[in-house]
């Protein structure tokens, strides 16, 4: 009998320690189906079907919304609202720009017509300004024969009635680096108020994460990004952070955020833009920036609709004292992007010196700063040309904004010299169909490039004509820059030694018996 009771006592105790082990088994089994639970939740928080719903009940606080619209909206026939402008969508355009023998930086930023924005914006840009002299105080270009510079480009846009945003691209050059480094600032305002806010104060919700998917998904879907988008260096620059995400703007149906080179994808493939819908991040809006709004547009100058009833201007009559010899070699010099009050006329100096002409192609946003250049030039029996109104990618336009970037040119050189310019070039030398559909004059291209936008050295410059030229070439410059200016004043008197005569393009044009057709390009004259 004990020992039976000795056994039962074992049995007992052994059940009950399976019993205990049970059910610590259990429990831990229940913590781990609780946090996969959670998991799970989290995962469906975020899916599409929750985002669908948030979509849908959204137009729940349709009132509330439509309250903070109605106080948030302008009228926005106070502003300024320029047709011919490109990179423009509310404002006017005004410079900054310095050189010296160090540094030269040219700035472009805009004005919209209210008075606390636009002081803001000046600022923004002088500070630009202060701080590349700053930086560079102690440069010498002389160590290296080429300054530092800057060129900054601003480009506006208006969401509805309310925002207007503001997009600096930098473009720093110096010898001291192996490309130019490229940089971006924004700032957005509300017109309302005309201060200026951060994404966080007109959105809600788990914007940020938005914002990081987007950016996931276009960087997943490019395929230049396949390989490298999935970096940890990358990848943290476009975690779900205020941080990540302070570069941006507001346009009239998107949001549009900024990375600077090697943020978010290599260097080599510049500054990186990720565009939002509208419809992806209304949602996450506290109101709708993005409602539509008729915005006022001041009657553009008529462009005439057809190609056959433009008839370019003839080139303007030839000096009868330039001593052309039609049976002596000549090549026409071209010079884009000015004027630029110091380079171009050291540039006209030597032509005058030596009984020269050339081509000036002007960009017109530029003609107000120069316009006593101009007259000179133009004086001097040298063709005054149109390289558009904002030095714009024409290819990117529609028809009609092509005819005003040459248009607006031309109406302001008549008030300059009384004509306007019988010839075009196009920024960056684009010659497509659809460009030449819209440029109704003769478009003038070259076939001497001597890249001094790349090399800034005279000794370059000169090297590239003088290895290069022959009868009826057309060589292309830059008249902003000094080291172009130089090699002008050094190659002019080794081609007249040479028996080349410099001539404009329309001298070249007339002597090789040559009638400029409009909408055609011409690179050259050989063998006319």
């Amino acid at each position: 009998i004990m020992n039976d009771r000795s056994r039962y006592g074992s049995y007992r105790e052994a059940f009950e320690a399976r019993k205990k082990r049970d059910m610590i088994i259990k429990i831990v089994l229940a913590a781990v189906i609780l946090c996969l639970l959670v998991v799970v939740i989290r995962f469906i928080k975020y899916s599409d079907f929750i985002q669908s719903r948030r979509e849908k009940n959204a137009k729940v606080t349709s009132k509330e919304l439509s309250k903070d619209e109605n106080y948030y909206s302008v009228p926005l026939d106070k502003y300024i609202f320029d047709p011919s402008a490109t990179t423009c969508q509310i404002g006017t355009y005004h410079h900054l720009e310095s050189s010296d023998v160090n540094l030269a930086y040219n700035i472009t930023y805009i004005s919209i017509g209210s008075e606390k924005i636009d002081k803001s914006v000046a600022e923004i840009a002088v500070s630009i300004a202060d701080s590349f002299t700053e930086d560079y105080k102690d440069f010498d270009a002389a160590a290296y024969g080429k300054q530092a510079s800057l060129n900054v480009e601003c480009y506006s846009y208006l969401a509805g009635d309310s925002v207007v945003s503001f997009v600096f691209y930098k473009n720093y050059d110096s010898p001291e680096y192996t490309e130019p480094v490229q940089q971006v600032e924004t700032h957005s305002f509300l017109l309302k108020t005309e201060e200026e806010f951060t994404t966080e104060d007109i959105m809600k919700d788990d914007y940020l994460k938005l914002f990081s998917d987007k950016t996931i998904e276009y960087l997943e879907n490019d395929v230049r990004f396949a390989d490298t988008a999935s970096d940890k260096d990358f990848k943290k620059n476009y975690k779900a952070s205020e941080e990540n995400f302070k570069l941006f703007a507001f346009t009239k149906a998107s949001i549009l955020l900024f990375f600077e080179p090697y943020k978010v994808a290599p260097s080599e493939y510049g500054i990186v833009t990720v565009e939002i819908d509208a419809a992806d991040a209304r949602p996450y809006m506290k109101y709708n920036v993005f409602k539509y709004v008729p915005v006022p547009m001041p009657t553009p100058e008529p462009v005439p609709d057809e190609v056959t009833e433009v008839v370019a201007e003839e080139p303007a009559d030839v000096d009868p004292t330039d001593n052309i010899d039609p049976d002596k070699p000549m090549i026409a010099f071209t010079f884009d992007d000015g004027p630029r009050e110091e380079s171009t006329n050291k540039i006209l100096d030597v032509l005058e010196q030596y009984g020269c002409h050339a081509t000036f192609f002007i960009v017109g946003n530029r003609i107000k700063y120069g316009e006593e250049t101009i007259k000179r030039a133009f004086a001097l029996g040298c063709d005054v040309g149109n390289h558009s109104y904002s030095h714009a990618k024409l290819s990117d336009l529609s028809g009609e904004d092509i005819e005003r970037q040459i248009e607006k040119t031309n109406t302001l050189l008549k008030k300059v010299i009384d004509t306007k310019a019988a010839l075009v070039r196009t920024p960056y030398g684009e010659s497509s169909s659809k460009v030449l559909k819209h440029v109704h004059y003769p478009v003038i291209l070259w076939d001497v490039d001597t890249l001094d936008w790349k090399s800034r050295k005279k000794n370059k410059i000169v090297k590239k004509i003088m290895g290069n030229i022959s009868d009826g070439d057309i060589v292309l410059m830059h008249d902003i820059y000094d080291s172009t200016a130089d090699a002008v004043e050094k190659v002019v008197p080794m081609l007249l030694e040479k028996g080349y005569q410099i001539v404009s393009v329309s001298e070249l044009l007339k002597y090789k018996g040559v009638d400029p057709e409009p909408n055609k390009t011409y690179f050259s004259l050989k063998n006319q």
